[in-house]
């Protein structure tokens, strides 16, 4: 591993372009010789080339050093932390860049801090202020979340050229809010609807430099999903009913009456998880499988609902028997199972995009505002 932990610091412009030869496919013709490259492309895995040894040395000093100095080393340790992960991720032979700073985070942090503080003493000092207040940051929400997801996507770049996050204020306050109000309301039947709208709203509002994402999950895929982790989730509850009905006497205490339904949350939270666990899977698989960036490349996403139940639960174990301190393991190993059932296929001319996207980008700049130190995910 290299010291410097991003290996986009130092890459310049794009080697020069050969000359097309005659004695190949479509040498004297670039149309041709285009379509002959579409035509061989073939999907590809996105490489992920760190490992949990040195994700974790990595933390552990972290740790150390944010408890030696009181908790202000924290921004610029969680900055190396996804610098790391960032950077190790590959895709066509470059990582990821990842370039925020510790100040910008540790400024996100303050001026949240301050925000919390001025509402709480607001809210003590004159208390009717809540009925203000907490409809007030239900509609302050959406703009924290846009300007934290630009905050994210402007420090990620690829061969220098940097994401953009561009959603709308009523976009996200659908996402947010009603969004799981309408799946709520109608006891989850339009849950697959919703979830549609957000992946696709997640997706489409992205780009790399001024090229934009594009996807377009279905309602069917959507219902699709819902259904088989439902049905998954169905077997695993009475599964788990089943095991609780009859195992209760046995565990049961010399004349102690037993109450099945004491178990009850068991059986809801076993089912919750298979249905939840499936339901991103698939879900996510679908999605990408439509995603384009341009008419530059195209992805694809074979995350096994069963695999990725496998990852999780072996973390929580990992984490339970480790009293939590093995986290930073269980992290890497998520992380590195979902990208290894992530692929990309390049299917246009990328040292052109990136030429263009270069271009675009010095003649235009980057601004960041001030706030955009605030982290928030959707």
């Amino acid at each position: 591993m290299p010291m410097d932990l991003d290996p986009l610091a130092n890459v310049g412009g794009s080697a020069p372009a050969k000359k097309p030869e005659a004695n190949k496919p479509g040498g004297n013709n670039p149309g041709a010789a285009a379509q002959q490259r579409r035509k061989l492309a073939r999907f590809q895995n996105i490489e992920f080339t760190g490992s949990q040894g040195e994700y974790f040395s990595l933390w552990f000093t972290t740790w150390v050093m944010t408890i030696l100095t009181g908790g202000g080393y924290g921004p610029w340790g969680k900055v190396k932390l996804k610098a790391y992960l960032y950077n190790n991720t590959v895709i066509d032979r470059f990582g990821l860049g990842y370039h925020a700073t510790g100040g910008q985070i540790l400024k996100g942090r303050i001026i949240a801090f301050i925000i919390t503080l001025l509402f709480i003493g607001i809210t003590q000092y004159y208390r009717p202020s809540l009925f203000v207040i907490a409809p007030l940051s239900i509609f302050i929400a959406p703009l924290a979340m846009n300007s934290a997801l630009k905050f994210r996507a402007k420090n990620i770049s690829w061969r220098n050229i940097r994401f953009h996050w561009n959603g709308t204020y009523w976009g996200t306050m659908n996402v947010m809010y009603i969004g799981p109000f309408v799946s709520l309301v109608t006891l989850g039947l339009l849950y697959p609807v919703m979830s549609k709208i957000y992946y696709n709203y997640y997706a489409n509002h992205h780009s790399l430099g001024e090229t934009d994402f594009d996807a377009d999950l279905s309602i069917g895929e959507c219902y699709l999903a819902f259904f088989i982790s439902l049905l998954g989730g169905s077997i695993v509850a009475g599964a788990v009913f089943g095991a609780a009905y009859f195992m209760a006497p046995i565990l049961a205490a010399p004349g102690e009456s037993t109450d099945i339904l004491e178990y009850i949350v068991y059986v809801y939270a076993a089912g919750l998880f298979v249905f939840q666990t499936s339901y991103m899977a698939l879900c996510r698989n679908f999605m990408v499988r439509t995603l384009r960036l341009g008419r530059i490349a195209r992805f694809e996403s074979n995350i096994s609902p069963l695999g990725y139940m496998g990852v999780k639960i072996s973390n929580g174990i990992i984490q339970l028997l480790s009293l939590g301190f093995l986290t930073p393991l269980t992290v890497v190993r998520e992380y590195q199972y979902l990208i290894s059932c992530s692929e990309y296929k390049i299917v246009g001319d990328i040292e052109k995009f990136v030429d263009k996207e270069r271009y675009a980008q010095s003649a235009f700049g980057e601004e960041f505002s001030e706030f955009e130190g605030l982290e928030m995910s959707i």
